[in-house]
């Protein structure tokens, strides 16, 4: 999910942002990583992370989300505390309750406290269930706050989308087109959906500022086109823009600024060739311009 050329703190639920060039006296040698640091998960059926700052120390912590049911195969939802330098303690754990684990999550500040928030899609082994709001107890342990209703798999983001200080999220589902927006309501709990139905649905959803405006957008993976929607700065989103392409079309993104020029640009990775697309900032009818394809190491199963 995550990737070298961008980074979104809150992780891949907040908003994508493009890391900072290399100073001119910076080591230009190959990049080499250290052996890693090993901290213990939640579970023995992880799904996927995040980072942000999850006990408000200033250090950034990961946030792993792990499959139930619980606790046969672990706890829902675990943080393991960074120190700073690059170390991170054993997870710290929190119960999401009726044995539920978790597939999806994303991070923001819910409440504007300062600390950062999740909300998960919980799951276990026979399927997704409902989304589950959290919000940090300032230790790297959450209380629950809300369950919306849910039923099917879905990718989470999150991000201010009305400009009123506290941050929202936004669902898209996967296996029928159907884009849900949640705004908080500013107490760690959010409003009644509203309720998109696009063209396309989704196999991955990234969330970012696209079209030059203060607006977040939404990017998303079909499988085949990779498509947008615009914000409106108010919790909505304009109408699903995409276009066909025989180089940009696949199931996994990451969008950053690629070419240096200050604008969005994406990446996708297809589900049978073992190939990787980019394209630029969206131009006249704002649909991405594809630019390159290479071939990945490898092909991915989806």
């Amino acid at each position: 999910m995550g990737d070298g050329a961008a980074s979104a703190l809150p992780g891949d639920g907040g908003v994508a942002q493009a890391a900072a060039p290399p100073t001119s006296d910076a080591d230009t040698g190959p990049v080499r990583f250290v052996a890693p640091d090993w901290g213990l998960g939640s579970g023995t059926l992880p799904q996927h992370l995040d980072t942000a700052d999850y006990n408000g120390d200033g250090n950034l912590d990961v946030a792993v989300v792990n499959q139930g049911p619980a606790p046969l195969f672990g706890i829902g939802v675990g943080v393991s505390l960074g120190d700073g330098r690059g170390h991170l303690v054993g997870a710290i754990t929190t119960d999401l309750g009726s044995e539920l684990g978790a597939c999806d999550l994303a991070t923001g500040d819910w409440n504007n406290d300062g600390l950062a928030d999740l909300v998960v899609l919980g799951c276990t082994t026979g399927g997704p269930s409902s989304l589950v709001v959290l919000t940090s107890d300032g230790d790297g342990t959450f209380t629950k706050r809300q369950t919306p209703d849910n039923t099917v798999k879905v990718q989470i983001v999150a991000g201010d989308l009305n400009g009123d200080g506290f941050d929202d999220f936004v669902t898209s589902q996967n296996g029928a087109a159907l884009v849900k927006t949640y705004i908080s309501k500013g107490d760690g709990t959010f409003k009644p959906p509203i309720v998109n139905t696009p063209d396309f649905d989704s196999y991955d959803l990234e969330i970012a500022y696209v079209d030059g405006d203060t607006d977040l957008d939404l990017i998303g993976a079909a499988g085949g086109p990779v498509w947008t929607m615009l914000g409106n700065g108010d919790g909505t989103f304009g109408v699903q823009i995409f276009q066909f392409s025989s180089v940009l079309s696949g199931i996994e993104l990451a969008v950053a600024d690629f070419d240096g020029d200050g604008a969005t640009d994406v990446a996708v990775v297809d589900a049978s060739g073992g190939h990787v697309g980019s394209a630029s900032v969206p131009g006249p009818g704002r649909s991405w311009a594809a630019t390159r394809s290479s071939s990945a190491p490898g092909r991915l199963c989806g």
